[in-house]
Formats: C-alpha cells, structure tokens, sequence
C-alpha cells in the first residue's frame, strides 16, 4: 500500500484521538495539520502490518518469486511442446497411413517376391523416422537461427548447447518411431494376394 494510503488511515486516526482528547479545544488549522500527519505516521506504521496493509520483502524473496516465475514458464513451455509433438506426431502418422494405401500394389509385389513382415515393418518404420529427422533438422536451424538473430539484433545472451540438439533429434526419433509403428504394422499385415488386387 502506498504512502497515501497511510495518510487516509493514520489521518482518520489522529483527527478521531484528537477530538476525543479535546473535543471542545479550539485548535488552530496548522495543529490539526501536524497532529494528523503525526497521527498518520503513527497510525499507518502501527496498523498497516496488523491489518496485512504493508509486507516486507527482501531480496531471498525477490529470488523466491524470480524462481516461481521461471518454473511456471518452463511448465507452461513444456506443456506447448508436448502438444506440438503429439500434432505432429498425429500428422506424420496420417501421412504414413496415406502412404501404405497408395503404395498397397507395391507391398503386395514384395510380399510375393519373398519379403517379410519384417522387411516391410522395417522399411516403413525408417520412412517414418527419416521423415522426423529431416523435421528436427529444419527445427534446429531455425531455433539455432532465431538464436543468432536475438543476438545480434537485441544483444540478448542466447545460445544452443550440444545437449539441445542431442534433445531435439532424440525427441524426433521417438516421434517417428512412436507414431510410425502404426501405420508400418498396418503395412506389413496386408494381405499379399489382396494387395496385388487393390487399385
């Protein structure tokens, strides 16, 4: 609370102790003024940490809070990351499941020229993963890049470590893998004689 606060309060105080003390004194107008300013004073200081008007605070609280915040922040990034990953994911798996249904005549022809289920699960698997790595590639040239701009334009102290691009093609391989398993079982379970079929 600020100092006007205070001297509404304090103020309200000192004129009230000063008419019960001398109800019928004929006090001048600058008395008045200086016993309510000293009422202020006093009653702010007295009354405000009771009633919870003015907190202290020093700098481990400061820092207490400063920490809260950065927490907060890196919670709520993490939750927007995790959600761009499962979109992403989701997306990469559509277009994974497009791609076995246009390409069913070309899994039937390996299928009777001998290949597995394996083999098929297995190629479409490193599709799928190829296609997520070429996506973190474009993501950590662009942060890296967005990293360089803020420095150079803004003077801010941004830099990418080793340990977040391990991160980021981590993070990718797994979304690959993760949502390519899926559509690559789906491959590999078609049947060979229906899939020479399908048009």
């Amino acid at each position: 609370m600020n100092i006007f606060s205070w001297l509404i309060i304090g103020g309200s105080i000192g004129w009230f102790a000063t008419g019960v003390m001398r109800p019928d004194a004929q006090q001048g107008i600058a008395l008045n003024v200086v016993i309510g300013i000293v009422g202020a004073l006093l009653g702010g200081w007295l009354l405000s940490p009771l009633l919870g008007i003015v907190a202290i605070r020093n700098q481990s609280d400061f820092l207490a809070t400063l920490g809260e915040t950065t927490q907060v922040f890196t919670l709520l990034l993490a939750g927007i990351a995790a959600v761009s990953l499962l979109v992403g994911g989701i997306g990469i798996m559509n277009i994974m499941l497009v791609s076995v249904t246009e390409r069913t005549r070309e899994i039937g022809v390996r299928k009777a020229l001998g290949a597995t289920q394996a083999n098929i699960l297995l190629q479409f698997l490193i599709e799928a993963l190829v296609l997520c790595m070429m996506g973190g590639v474009i993501g950590i040239l662009f942060g890296t890049g967005a990293s360089i701009l803020l420095r150079t334009v803004f003077g801010w102290s941004t830099s990418v470590g080793v340990s977040s691009v391990l991160y980021a093609f981590l993070f990718a391989a797994t979304v690959g893998i993760v949502f390519g398993v899926w559509p690559a079982r789906r491959a590999a379970g078609l049947d060979p004689i229906q899939a020479l079929r399908y048009e």
